[in-house]
């Protein structure tokens, strides 16, 4: 998306850049497809909706290339390979709390 603006510089403000509104229960049963996981749901008392809408840059003439089942099977490529790591810096939570952000 930042290529297709730097081409089109007479677009200019803000955009949402998310193509595929999905919840997170969604994104894990996708993840099941290519992991043989078990999904664990629980209480959350989080009031938030990320719903975006992407009309915006749609219009520009932008066309994403990629959607979340391809990203769920690169990301899981990329970790198999050695090239992802599971590290503690990557945990935004653990890394805050490290850090002494969170207090």
């Amino acid at each position: 998306m930042y290529i297709h603006l730097i081409n089109h510089p007479e677009h200019i403000g803000i955009f949402n850049a998310g193509f595929e509104n999905m919840s997170i229960l969604d994104i894990a049963k996708l993840v099941t497809k290519y992991i043989p996981v078990e999904i664990e749901v629980t209480e959350s008392n989080d009031p938030r909706s990320y719903r975006i809408n992407s009309d915006k840059i749609i219009n520009t003439g932008f066309k994403p290339k990629k959607g979340v089942e391809i990203a769920i099977q690169e990301i899981i490529e990329k970790y198999n390979s050695g090239v992802l790591k599971d590290e503690e810096k990557f945990h935004n939570l653990k890394w805050m709390q490290s850090n002494s952000l969170s207090k």
